[in-house]
């Protein structure tokens, strides 16, 4: 509220530096809203304690604390909602060029450690592009990463194993084609149980991308690859992938074996007729027979 320095006729070769010491913020909330492009930001802080170098028009920022992150919403696209990290991070800032450079960031949780590194343009452009890292993370840490229909499909399981990925947003918000999301990730000896059905898939391993972008004609794809693992004890080979998360379109190998009980219990009945009435006309009326996969092949097409 105080206007502390003034713009004067100093020549080139004047400047001034200083540097502020544990500067602390306690009990801090951010709320940043870009209705044009429907991106909604909220943070908070019980504390965070930083140490700011200015020279040459630069702020020089390393900063410790605990962030809760009570939502990023990006065009519809939520991750990370209600989530806690403990923070170490260093910043550059260019007020000349409104620009702000992510150097390091570490974000843990008692769960997972990731790294953040990357660059946001607030000037003219508004070009963002940062870099999540995650190596190890439990996999129920990276549900919330998920888009929000994955996410709520997975919450009533629970799991155990590890999983690594990379997730990267990028581009210029309130755009055609908005911000780029994209990541690679890979799970290790997962298990997902399901409480009420009685659903175990085990010791699985898989290779995934998922990308998609939050402009007006946004499109989100999702693939596995080179999966295996065990699905109620029975062993199985498979690939998935999904176009449009929206509007999907799948395209999925199976080997291994499959029975009713596993089938029912993986795709209950209300989702296969949810499935097949949004995919075919209505005056097909399809219906599924169990007891059709319980032994030999079943080749499905179109």
């Amino acid at each position: 509220n105080f206007r502390i320095l003034r713009d004067s006729a100093m020549n080139s070769e004047s400047f001034i530096s200083f540097r502020i010491k544990n500067f602390i913020a306690q009990d801090a909330s951010v709320i940043y809203e870009d209705f044009q492009s429907n991106h909604k930001h909220q943070y908070a802080s019980e504390k965070f304690q930083s140490e700011i170098d200015y020279g040459n028009n630069l702020y020089s920022i390393r900063a410790d604390g605990n962030l809760e992150v009570k939502l990023i919403n990006l065009n519809g696209f939520k991750i990370l909602e209600n989530k806690k990290f403990e923070v170490s991070t260093s910043l550059e800032l260019n007020p000349t060029d409104a620009s702000l450079d992510v150097r390091s960031a570490l974000l843990e949780t008692e769960e997972a450690r990731f790294s953040v590194e990357g660059f946001y343009d607030f000037g003219k452009s508004s070009r963002v592009d940062m870099l999540l890292v995650s190596e190890g993370s439990e996999v129920k840490t990276v549900i919330p990463l998920l888009p929000n229909a994955v996410g709520r499909a997975l919450e009533p399981y629970k799991t155990s194993g590890n999983i690594s990925f990379k997730l990267r947003v990028s581009g210029i918000p309130g755009t055609q084609n908005g911000l780029l999301i994209s990541s690679d990730f890979n799970c290790r000896n997962a298990t997902f149980t399901h409480p009420q059905t009685g659903f175990v898939l085990d010791s699985l391993f898989a290779e995934g991308v998922f990308s998609g972008n939050t402009g007006s004609k946004g499109q989100t794809d999702f693939s596995l690859k080179r999966i295996s693992g065990r699905l109620n004890q029975k062993s199985f080979r498979a690939n998935l992938s999904v176009r449009d998360l929206n509007n999907p379109f799948i395209d999925t190998e199976f080997s291994g074996s499959l029975d009713d009980v596993s089938l029912s219990r993986l795709l209950p009945q209300k989702i296969i007729w949810v499935t097949l009435n949004d995919s075919f006309s209505k005056k097909m009326r399809p219906t599924v027979n169990k007891h059709a996969l319980n032994a030999g092949m079943c080749d499905m097409a179109n």
